[in-house]
Order: structure tokens, then sequence, then C-alpha cells
């Protein structure tokens, strides 16, 4: 079975509480976390790719939290995917490279798991946070 992270999952998440903030105020972590529901200590890890990233800026301060260092339009899926998770391959051959895999020669899923690979990047790159803030349910 495929499954998402809770890095993934909760990163998301704090992504889109970030866009649904429209870039006002900085929301501090503690924020969110208590409005999500989710672990304030894993959160703060999950920021720090997401900032290395580009994709959140820091204020610090009593007034301070996060906020989306660009608009939400112009943050796709895929980026987001990519700085928490790195490279988004679903198999094993394909994230060390084909031709170290001792059965590339034989294996006829390659295609098949390449193809898939290719299209979940595009679904991905092509959504972006303002698309799941306006719809969720029918952004996909």
């Amino acid at each position: 079975m495929l499954q998402v992270t809770a890095k993934t999952d909760y990163g998301l998440l704090l992504m889109l509480t970030l866009a649904e903030n429209g870039n006002r105020e900085p929301l501090s972590l503690r924020r969110i976390a208590q409005s999500r529901r989710l672990p304030y200590r894993f959160l703060s890890q999950i920021a720090i790719p997401l900032r290395q990233a580009g994709l959140i800026e820091a204020k610090e301060g009593i007034q301070g939290g996060y906020r989306l260092s660009r608009k939400s339009d112009a943050i796709s899926v895929g980026e987001i995917l990519r700085a928490l998770e790195g490279d988004l391959k679903l198999v094993r051959c394909h994230q060390h490279g084909e031709s170290l895999c001792p059965s590339a020669a034989v294996c006829s899923l390659s295609p098949f798991w390449r193809t898939v690979g290719e299209r979940l990047s595009g679904t991905f790159n092509t959504l972006t946070l303002a698309d799941l803030v306006r719809s969720p349910e029918r952004s996909v």
C-alpha cells in the first residue's frame, strides 16, 4: 500500500493553514498545532525543511511566527512534497537508479512504475496551495 508519511501530511496541513491565513500576520507554530491538533515538536521539525526550501519565512519575537514566502498560487504541492521527502519516486529501483537494480534487465514493471510516477509528479506539480484552499475535494 502506498502511504503518505505523517511528515508530509502535517507539512501540507501547515502550508494549507498558512495559505488560508492569506499572509496576514505571521502564525505561531504553537497556534497552528493547537488549531489543527498536531504535535508541536514534530511541526517545528517539519518547518525546518520548508524554510530551507524557501517556501515559508519566519519572523522572530513575540509577534513572530510563520508565513508563506510567496503567494499560494505560486507554490505547488510538488514543491512542498520534494522539500519534505526529496525526489518523489514510487519504487526502490527508481530512487537509486535503474542501473543499480539487479533485476533491471528482466523487469517488466519498471516502465509502468516510471509512468505512474511521472503522472503523480505532474499532478503534484500542477496543484497549488491556492487550489487546495479554494476547494480541497475538487482539487484532484
